[in-house]
């Protein structure tokens, strides 16, 4: 086994960590818009409980949402019955919707000289903070070019999509800062509300 170092800690000890209990409407308002893109809008409508159908779809950017509404959304999401490849576009689609809002500092460090992925995981902690109450997420250097991004305490990480379309965002804003990154799973340790993604690049 490689040796590792923590690069990014938690905000708390792990025992501590609450779980998310709010999201920033910027992520939903910014998925919805993506499956507008797409043409699967009114099916997603459809599969969102029917209290919610008309008051998810009207969110704005910038405003807190119940963590159970954003499940519901995900959820909703969840059953449009999307493999890799669209949880993956749907991934990407939504980061860069959010670069001019929640990811602008790290976007406008990507473009000045010398900047590494490690440059942008050293903002995770700051950018889960604006879009999410509770939680916590952790940076781990496996090796120079390699790096284990953990999430603690987010219920959302049990959806297929939301699992997926998480670590395309991530592995979106990485790309940023290299030639060519790649993203996987860490099945070991994965919780209900715990995930762990590897990144490597070139």
């Amino acid at each position: 086994m490689p040796e590792t170092e923590e690069f990014l800690p938690l905000p708390t000890p792990r025992d501590r960590v609450l779980p998310v209990s709010q999201v920033r409407s910027t992520l939903i308002a910014s998925s919805i818009r993506a499956l507008q893109t797409r043409g699967d809008f009114d099916r997603y409508l459809t599969l969102l409980p029917e209290p919610l159908r008309g008051t998810i779809p009207q969110i704005v950017a910038g405003t807190w949402l119940p963590i159970r509404d954003a499940y519901a959304h995900y959820d909703a999401c969840n059953k449009l019955g999307y493999g890799p490849r669209e949880f993956a576009e749907m991934g990407k689609d939504v980061g860069n919707r959010i670069h001019g809002t929640i990811l602008s500092t790290a976007v406008r460090m990507a473009k000045g000289a010398g900047v590494t992925p490690w440059t942008t995981y050293a903002q995770f902690g700051r950018l889960w903070e604006r879009s999410f109450i509770g939680g916590g997420i952790t940076v781990r250097k496996i090796g120079p070019k390699e790096a284990h991004v953990e999430v603690v305490g987010q219920p959302l990480v049990g959806l297929a999509y939301y699992h997926a379309a998480q670590r395309s965002t991530f592995l979106g804003l990485i790309e940023l800062f290299c030639q060519k990154a790649y993203a996987s799973d860490v099945r070991h340790g994965a919780t209900a509300t715990s995930a762990t993604y590897r990144f490597a690049w070139v």
